[in-house]
């Protein structure tokens, strides 16, 4: 009982944060959450539960009102959105719960309207607190409880996590975090309790997290690799013992991607689409590597130089041959030369390396080695004090950032005018 009331307690301070983040906003502009990537995951709902995919009945001006997040085909009728479903499968309860409540509270019903728009400010808040609960999970299994605190309370509020789930709650990120949160503890927890139902919420887990950004297919690393202390051996005869298990689950995650199919099907005529057109990895033989993680235009370690000391547990993991923070190395590495592949390996407005959002759950664990590998009292100290100064920076920047960086990729004079105001 006490453990819900912290968590309820936590989550109505989320919830205020969000609500008094946004209470001056005018709610069709780049400030709410539902403009641009975040209007193209959001319009799968109104397509589902209000208007179908036929563009004639939705609101006038919406388009322009919501940053052209999506478009219309005049020539077929249909909504057109490049970003995938899997978002608006996460936020679909409170949608409907916003949809139920709109025409009782006075508001328009169309989908769009403020109730919609605090459905979503919800949602963030709901699946960040999520996120954190089951990272806290994870790294308890590894971890005493005060590193394992101590390590999801400095990711929170110490890099750009705090800005996805209490600011920009309609992007992808939130949700993928949490997503990637449930990965990592069920991956951890597989072994000693291999249930159907373990498997299965992994696999759907996995499926949600390909779905809304095609490049997680990675985790399937982590998936297969974390936890090998046993050696490989064991596992493979682990997977073979329970193959007909993984089966059913992996055929029932496939329901996950029916209504993308089916959206797919009505709007471009093929079940499986590359929507994002020219859009493309057209740095995979030259990665942005060095600007993806040090330009002042969203560079990782330039907006959260916490992740230093995942940095550090990852060299500490290696040197110590500690095959779980090996492979999460491998993962960081990996999915950080995809996003320097990428045509915008800045990711657009963005606050920060937006794209690594998403595996802060895995990152948590070599900076949670690195900082129990800590034992005099002048270190601890000097790396409390680090994390302190981490915290007053990112939450000064984002409660001055206006959703841009106005410089360029080595602009330190826009970027330190960020940390000065």
């Amino acid at each position: 009982m006490k453990k819900i009331s912290i968590g309820l307690l936590i989550f109505f301070i989320l919830l205020f944060l969000a609500f008094n983040k946004h209470s001056k906003d005018n709610y069709h502009s780049y400030q709410s959450v539902i403009w641009a990537d975040a209007a193209g995951y959001h319009v799968y709902n109104p397509i589902w539960f209000i208007y179908g995919n036929n563009f004639h009945d939705f609101p006038q001006d919406i388009i322009s009102k919501t940053g052209r997040g999506f478009s219309f085909d005049q020539r077929t009728g249909r909504v057109v959105t490049k970003y995938t479903s899997g978002v608006a499968i996460l936020q679909s309860p409170f949608f409907l719960c916003a949809h139920f409540l709109s025409g009782i509270l006075g508001f328009p019903s169309d989908g769009f309207s403020k109730i919609y728009h605090w459905a979503i400010m919800i949602a963030g808040s709901f699946y960040g607190l999520l996120g954190l609960f089951f990272s806290f999970l994870f790294l308890k299994k590894y971890f005493s409880k005060y590193y394992s605190l101590i390590t999801v309370t400095v990711f929170f509020l110490g890099t750009n996590l705090f800005y996805y789930t209490i600011d920009a709650s309609g992007f992808l990120h939130v949700y993928s975090f949490f997503l990637v949160s449930v990965i990592a503890f069920l991956s951890s927890h597989m072994y000693e309790n291999p249930r159907f139902k373990n498997i299965f919420f992994l696999f759907i887990a996995l499926a949600l997290a390909v779905l809304i950004r095609p490049t997680n297919i990675i985790l399937v690393l982590f998936v297969l690799f974390f936890n090998t202390s046993s050696g490989m051996q064991d596992k493979v005869l682990f997977f073979k013992k329970h193959l007909k298990l993984f089966a059913v689950a992996s055929l029932f995650s496939l329901i996950v991607f029916i209504p993308q199919i089916i959206y797919w099907t009505q709007s471009f005529n093929s079940p499986v689409v590359y929507s994002y057109g020219t859009e493309s990895f057209s740095y995979l033989l030259s990665p942005k590597l060095f600007l993806v993680w040090f330009s002042t235009n969203n560079g990782l370690f330039t907006y959260a130089p916490i992740l230093f000391i995942s940095i550090a547990g990852m060299a500490i993991a290696i040197w110590k041959k500690n095959k779980n923070g090996i492979i999460i190395t491998v993962v960081f590495i990996l999915s950080s030369y995809l996003f320097s592949s990428w045509w915008n390996y800045w990711f657009g407005c963005a606050y920060g390396a937006r794209s690594f959002v998403e595996y802060y759950p895995l990152l948590m664990f070599p900076f949670a080695y690195a900082i129990s590998q800590i034992k005099s009292n002048a270190s601890r100290v000097i790396m409390y004090a680090f994390c302190g100064i981490c915290i007053w920076v990112n939450m000064d920047i984002i409660y001055y950032y206006d959703g841009c960086f106005y410089g360029g990729e080595w602009d330190w004079g826009a970027y330190l005018k960020l940390l000065a105001d």
